[in-house]
């Protein structure tokens, strides 16, 4: 059409093309848009490229030490560094993926969606870690670590809170708080398998202790 322009073919192609690039050389070559400034200097490892490979993958990216950047209505959303660390509502990236909601400090940065529905969320307070051979999962302030299982339909719970665990309650009011809420249920079963030892024992510090068996 008027105005459309083909570079490395006399065959524009593509409804609505107004640039078109090829590379008629087959093989290892690349079909690329290389961009360079007075700045980052016009060698063929400066600058940024926006490529179409020889196995036929795009490459968008920096050749130098320089960050990617993907905006949206003006501003920064996206990033990766030149060490290669993503950040999402961050400039400053300090793992692999960072993303920071940029709002409360419990608010969600991360969801859990369902045909549209958002049905869970990690959020900035919350953290699952791995510390030497160890393996960690906890929150910092913005309330309780609450662990559920779902069973017939019916909601068992515990609570990981400052004032103590809880189970079947998420307000614990000791150091250890168990809650029956089922009409005829035991509070608890302590099984000892072995022939010997006690299958329970309760003791405090400058005093006797209690041992069930």
């Amino acid at each position: 059409g008027i105005g459309n322009v083909g570079i490395g073919t006399a065959t524009i192609t593509g409804s609505g093309t107004t640039l078109h690039l090829h590379n008629p050389s087959a093989g290892a070559y690349a079909t690329t848009i290389h961009l360079t400034t007075a700045d980052t200097g016009a060698a063929i490892g400066d600058g940024a490229v926006f490529q179409l490979d020889g196995n036929d993958e795009l490459v968008i990216g920096t050749l130098d030490s320089e960050r990617l950047i993907l905006m949206t209505n003006g501003s920064e959303r996206m990033q990766i560094s030149a060490t290669g660390l993503v950040g999402i509502g961050t400039t400053a990236p300090n793992t692999l993926l960072d993303l920071n909601s940029g709002s409360a400090a419990c608010s969600g940065v991360l969801g859990i969606s369902q045909g549209g529905t958002l049905r869970g969320k990690i959020s900035t307070r919350a953290e699952i870690r791995a510390t030497g051979a160890d393996y960690d999962l906890g929150v910092y302030s913005c309330g309780s670590l609450n662990l559920y299982a779902k069973c017939n339909g019916a909601t068992a719970q515990m609570v990981v809170h400052c004032t103590g665990v809880g189970i079947g309650t998420d307000t614990p009011a000791y150091t250890f708080d168990v809650t029956k809420t089922v009409a005829g249920d035991n509070l608890g079963f302590f099984h000892n398998t072995s022939a010997t030892g006690n299958t329970l024992t309760v003791f405090q510090t400058g005093t006797s202790s209690s041992q069930y068996t």
